[in-house]
């Protein structure tokens, strides 16, 4: 029996959440309000309060949902010991990259996490959030290139950290131009091919003087 209740709230949870993010999506998590999300969800005001304490919570659990998966993802690459470890992240970026393009739902999210969110009043605290994700996401990078990637050939223009956050700096980059301009940046005609060019300068130039596997990242 607790079972089946534990089952039941888990699942009016993620209505929630689900119908949270629809809400915001369209409008704006600044002018919508809890009720329009209960009423979305099919549940009553109370039964948000019971999950959510307000709507910046609401909100970090969106986002946690959304991150966690990426997070992890990040997590079991850099504990991986891939043939070339250079191609093995442009194929995790470029699936990445492909899954948003396709994705209605990732895109609803990362729209809503990314663009419809105002830093002010109880919605502050979300930039701080938001902050340490991308310090998380950057250490995570940084040691792929670190410990991962093999160390850069004599004459290398580059560092492992100095890798990672423009590799960082350009996926943000490219994600959040295809969400605000999906029309004139398709992130499969012109975002995708844009890492590809920069994953390719980079191996040029970080493996100088060394001969490096290729292996096709398609």
């Amino acid at each position: 029996m607790a079972r089946q209740t534990k089952e039941r709230a888990d699942q009016t949870r993620e209505a929630i959440l689900d119908a949270a993010t629809t809400v915001f999506f369209h409008r704006g998590v600044a002018r919508a309000s809890l009720e329009e999300v209960a009423s979305s969800a099919g549940v009553t005001r109370g039964a948000v309060y019971w999950h959510f304490r307000d709507k910046l919570d609401l909100f970090a659990a969106i986002e946690d949902r959304l991150r966690q998966p990426q997070e992890a993802q990040l997590l079991e690459l850099t504990r991986s010991a891939p043939r070339d470890a250079l191609a093995e992240l442009e194929r995790t970026i470029v699936k990445s990259l492909r899954t948003i393009a396709t994705d209605r739902d990732m895109q609803i999210q990362l729209t809503v996490v990314l663009l419809r969110v105002d830093y002010i009043d109880e919605m502050a605290p979300a930039l701080d959030r938001q902050a340490a994700y991308q310090r998380r996401f950057s250490a995570g990078l940084d040691r792929y290139f670190r410990d991962v990637v093999p160390p850069p050939g004599e004459g290398s223009d580059w560092t492992p950290s100095m890798a990672a956050q423009v590799l960082h700096t350009l996926v943000q980059g490219t994600v959040l131009r295809a969400l605000r301009f999906p029309q004139e940046y398709p992130l499969e005609k012109r975002g995708i091919p844009i890492v590809r060019a920069f994953m390719k300068a980079l191996r040029h130039n970080w493996c100088r003087s060394r001969d490096l596997i290729s292996i096709d990242t398609d």
